[in-house]
C-alpha cells in the first residue's frame, strides 16, 4: 500500500496569488505546501505592466465593445487576435462576457473590483517589511494618453467610477503630458492622470521574493505536476505528485488559467478562457517612464522596470495548449517606438503567458460548494498581480474560519452553478 503523507495546506499555483495565499495562511500560524509544474513566479506572474491597480474598478466588459470588436480583430495592430478556428469554442464565454456589461453588472463587478484593488499598495508594502526588497513596490501614477483628447474626458464613467470612490483624478493637457512624462510622443494631446496608484519594477521577483519568504517561514515547494486528484471522505483532497500521495485538509486552487481543470475533479464547470497576452521588454531603452502610461487608442501599457521598458497589454484568444504567436509580441516595437519615439527597441525580449479570464472580471475566491476543505482563488484576468495580497487574505480568512468585516458573496463560485 502507497504511504500517504498527511499535510495541512497544499496550495495548486506557484504564481503571485498562489504565492500569497500561501503566506497569508502561514502568519495565521498554517503550515503550507506549494506545488507547481513550473518555478514560483515564471508563469502569468512574470509577464504583465506592473500596475498596482488601486483605483481601477472596470470589468473588461463594457456596453457597445462588441461593436469595436471586429476592428480590433482585423487591425494588426489591435489590442485583440482572435484564432477564427478557436471561435466555436469561445462563443459561450463571449456571451457571457458581453452580459456583464449592462449598468447593473458593471456596478456590481467596480464594487468587487475594488475591494481586492483598492489595499494593494500597503499590502504589499506589508508583507515585504524588512526583506531589504522594498523597492520593488513604489508609488506611481496611472497616466491614460490619446491623440485625440476627446478619448480621454475626465467626466467618461471610466474614470468617474475611480473619482466617486476617491481617487484622485486630474485632465492633462498636452504641456502636462509632456512636463509628467518628457520621453512620450508629442502627438500625444490630452490625457488623464490617476493618482495613489503603485508599481511593481520587477514582478517575477516580486512573486519569487514572496515565495521565499513561505519558504524561508517552513514552506516547501514541489516543482512537478498535480496528478489523480481525488476529493477525501473527510474534506480536502488526496493528490498524487513528485512520487508520492498527499491528503491535504486544505487543497487551495490558484492555477491560473488551468484552475477549471481542476475543479472539474470536484464536478464544477466553470467558465475560464485563458486569455494569452504577450509582452516585450526592450533592454536599454534610451528612454525612461515615471509613471504607468495606457495608450487608450491602442489599448497598451508601458512601465520603466528593472530590465528596462515593458510594453504589454495585446490579448489573444487560443487554446491554452497552441503555440505562442510572437507576431503579437513583435507589434509593440511598433507600438513602443509610436509611444517613445526615442526607444530603443533592438534589445527586446518577447513573452507570452495566459490570463486566467472569467467573464465579469470578478474572480472566484470561495470553498468549493461540492467539497469542504476545498478553496479556489483564480480568474483575476488583468488585476492578477493588484488583487493578489487581498485574495490572499481572503482566502486565508475563509480557509481558517477568521471572521472577516467584508461581504465574500460576490468571489462565490456558486455564481456559476
Amino acid at each position: 500500500m502507497t504511504d500517504i503523507r498527511e499535510i495541512d495546506n497544499l496550495i495548486i499555483g506557484g504564481g503571485i496569488v498562489g504565492v500569497c495565499c500561501a503566506r497569508q495562511l502561514q502568519l495565521r500560524g498554517e503550515k503550507v505546501v506549494i506545488a507547481d509544474r513550473i518555478p514560483i513566479g515564471e508563469g502569468c506572474s512574470h509577464g504583465n505592466a506592473g500596475v498596482l491597480c488601486t483605483w481601477s474598478v472596470d470589468g473588461a466588459a463594457s456596453e457597445g465593445m462588441w461593436k469595436d470588436l471586429p476592428q480590433w480583430i482585423m487591425d494588426p495592430l489591435g489590442p485583440v487576435s482572435l484564432k477564427f478556428s478557436y471561435f466555436p469554442r469561445l462563443i459561450p464565454w463571449l456571451l457571457k462576457f458581453f452580459s456583464s456589461a449592462g449598468p447593473a453588472e458593471r456596478a456590481a463587478t467596480a464594487d468587487a473590483l475594488f475591494t481586492l484593488n483598492n489595499p494593494t499598495v500597503d499590502l504589499y508594502r506589508q508583507l515585504i517589511q524588512g526583506s531589504g526588497h522594498e523597492d520593488l513596490v513604489i508609488d506611481s501614477n496611472y497616466v491614460f494618453v490619446a491623440r485625440n483628447a476627446a478619448k480621454v474626458n475626465v467626466n467618461a464613467n471610466a474614470y468617474r467610477t475611480r473619482a466617486q470612490r476617491g481617487a484622485p483624478v486630474r485632465a492633462l493637457t498636452q504641456e502636462d503630458i509632456r512636463e509628467l512624462e518628457p520621453d512620450l510622443s508629442p502627438e500625444y494631446v490630452g490625457g488623464v492622470a490617476v493618482g495613489g496608484h503603485g508599481r511593481v519594477t520587477n514582478p517575477g521577483r516580486l512573486t519569487k521574493l514572496i515565495g521565499e519568504m513561505v519558504m524561508n517561514d517552513g514552506g516547501q515547494f514541489l516543482l512537478d505536476e498535480v496528478r489523480d486528484i481525488q476529493p477525501s471522505e473527510a474534506g480536502g483532497a488526496t493528490v498524487t505528485i513528485s512520487g508520492e500521495t498527499l491528503r491535504a485538509k486544505r487543497l487551495i486552487v490558484a492555477a491560473g488559467a488551468w484552475s477549471h481543470k481542476v475543479a472539474k475533479n470536484f464536478d464544477l464547470d466553470v467558465p475560464l478562457q485563458g486569455e494569452r497576452g504577450y509582452h516585450m521588454e526592450f533592454a536599454n531603452p534610451g528612454v525612461k517612464l515615471n509613471n504607468s502610461v495606457c495608450d487608450v487608442d491602442r489599448k497598451y501599457v508601458a512601465s520603466s522596470m528593472e530590465g528596462g521598458i515593458r510594453c504589454a497589454g495585446t490579448s489573444e484568444f487560443n487554446s491554452l495548449d497552441a503555440e505562442p504567436d510572437w507576431r503579437r509580441a513583435d507589434i509593440m516595437k511598433t507600438l513602443g517606438k509610436a509611444m517613445l519615439p526615442q526607444l530603443n527597441v533592438n534589445e527586446g525580449t518577447p513573452w507570452m503567458g495566459h490570463r486566467p479570464a472569467l467573464p465579469n472580471s470578478v474572480p472566484i475566491v470561495s470553498e468549493a460548494p461540492t467539497q469542504p476543505g476545498v478553496f479556489f482563488a483564480f480568474g483575476h484576468g488583468h488585476y492578477g498581480l493588484s488583487a493578489a495580497p487581498m485574495t490572499g487574505r481572503i482566502l486565508a480568512g475563509l480557509a481558517t474560519g477568521e471572521r472577516m468585516n467584508l461581504d465574500v458573496a460576490p468571489y462565490s463560485l456558486d455564481r456559476y452553478r
